[in-house]
């Protein structure tokens, strides 16, 4: 029994470590690391992609370079299984540590918040249309590995789909198609199908 319990701590110690690492924020000096606004090309059309256990549907194709403020993983929810990771995502001044170093940011159950002092840093309206809580649906494996992998201050380019979500019991999630909404429906749901990190 002692040395079952040595080892269980043993696992939990190295479970604990890896996640801390894996949690460690790449960080950077002041300056724009990602410019460009995102790219999306809408379809003419809705495409199907049936999946496993769900379905979706394509609306856009969809790229965009910007930097990680936040990231959640997430195990439980009913969506979990097909879409384990969200990252709030910065571009143009939300990329900048000269605005991110003055500002908190958190994500909780799928949604994103900042929080800061004076307009002096950021203009309401400039961090709506700059940055955005982005759900990952990984289209391998292998895309799913390197999401998960990905750390807060990291500036990733993500390329795919931005699709809307059904589920076999009629419920489901519809993908934003702007960057000016926020709050429920605000969040773009996208089918990664290439990822580059820097």
């Amino acid at each position: 029994m002692p040395v079952l319990i040595m080892l269980v701590c043993a696992v939990a110690v190295a479970v604990g470590g890896w996640n801390l690492w894996n949690e460690r924020t790449q960080s950077h000096p002041p300056g724009i690391l990602a410019s460009a606004a995102p790219y999306q090309k809408n379809l003419a059309r809705p495409i199907d992609l049936p999946r496993s256990g769900y379905r979706l549907e394509a609306r856009a194709e969809f790229e965009i370079t910007a930097r990680v403020i936040s990231r959640s993983r997430f195990r439980f929810d009913p969506m979990a299984h097909f879409m384990p990771v969200d990252f709030a995502l910065g571009w143009g001044r939300m990329s900048d540590s000269a605005v991110l170093d003055r500002i908190s940011c958190s994500q909780s159950h799928r949604f994103y918040a900042c929080n800061w002092d004076s307009l002096d840093i950021i203009h309401p309206d400039e961090f709506r249309t700059h940055s955005a809580n982005m759900h990952m649906i990984p289209d391998t494996p292998k895309i799913e590995e390197a999401l998960l992998r990905v750390r807060r201050g990291q500036v990733v380019t993500v390329r795919g789909l931005l699709v809307d979500v059904f589920l076999p019991d009629g419920s489901g999630a519809r993908t934003s198609m702007t960057r000016d909404d926020s709050g429920p429906g605000g969040c773009e749901i996208i089918l990664v199908v290439g990822l580059d990190v820097s």
